[in-house]
């Protein structure tokens, strides 16, 4: 239902999420001057926002949640330049497309940025690393590509990035040792390569560590040993080649909590080695199909 908070009978709050409004974002919105919490979630809302609804959004706003809609167009530049005080942006789900312009470095108060699920495409800005304050940020399933923005390791208070199903290159830097916060790293099916940086052994309270289905290549670094929150390991579908480190295998004896641990383990016939030597992996995969 309909619930407006309001000071001084202004509206401040429009919460109508899973209302079934199926309709364009209506460009009278853009009266409500004063709004700091929107959530239409889940209403399959088509059409564009509006960027005369985008450029009303004052810097009272907080909160926007416009996820699982049918939405459509661009980010409207107005929103990242004139919504400075949000905190929570939730765009999931939708039919959105372009890329992410440098003015989201604006949005320097998010702590929640969501992305997932659209039609993004093109490369990070550099200036995504202003967000400081942020603690989760999703951008899976979509086609962005290139590497990753050396500002990225700038956003030392995230806790789960998730950038999984997309078109992601390049090497990650050993600056992601710097993201000591994070719990969930979910990187799987993008096109990461080189080595997998030994710095991942500074992340302690990792518990999800996904970066299968890539192009790394060396050997699984010792650090991961240091993963003592740890509970799934996902390596394989990847290049990787050598012995599971002794660490590793104690997590799942021992030291740590280690429940799943996948890798390319399984021979690829008699009498020849597989990929990745490891005993203590609760799943083996075959050499990557080539084809």
């Amino acid at each position: 239902g309909n619930e407006g908070g309001s000071s001084q009978g202004r509206i401040t709050r429009l919460m109508l999420a899973e209302n079934r409004l199926a309709n364009s974002l209506p460009h009278e919105m853009a009266l409500l001057k004063h709004l700091s919490f929107v959530d239409l979630r889940g209403n399959g809302v088509s059409g564009p926002i509006p960027s005369s609804l985008a450029s009303a959004l004052s810097s009272e706003l907080v909160y926007l949640d416009l996820s699982e809609n049918d939405l459509d167009g661009p980010i409207p530049e107005e929103l990242l330049r004139e919504a400075k005080g949000l905190q929570y942006l939730d765009l999931g789900s939708n039919h959105l497309t372009g890329s992410v312009s440098s003015d989201v470095g604006q949005l320097s108060r998010l702590r929640y940025l969501s992305l997932a699920d659209n039609f993004f495409s093109g490369a990070l800005p550099e200036e995504m690393g202003q967000l400081r304050n942020l603690e989760n940020l999703s951008l899976r399933d979509n086609s962005f590509k290139g590497s990753l923005p050396r500002g990225l390791y700038q956003m030392t208070a995230l806790k789960s990035l998730r950038l999984f199903n997309n078109f992601f290159a390049g090497t990650v830097g050993s600056g992601i040792g710097g993201l000591s916060q994070l719990t969930q790293l979910i990187v799987h099916n993008n096109g990461f390569a080189g080595p997998l940086p030994s710095e991942l052994g500074k992340l302690t309270q990792l518990k999800y560590l996904y970066v299968h289905g890539n192009k790394w290549s060396g050997a699984p670094p010792a650090g991961l040993g240091n993963l003592v929150n740890l509970k799934v390991l996902f390596l394989h579908d990847s290049d990787l080649q050598g012995k599971m480190p002794t660490g590793v295998c104690q997590l799942r004896e021992s030291r740590g909590m280690l429940g799943d641990l996948w890798a390319d383990c399984e021979a690829p016939g008699p009498g020849y080695p597989p990929k990745v030597e490891c005993e203590c992996c609760t799943q083996c995969f075959g050499a990557k199909e080539e084809g």
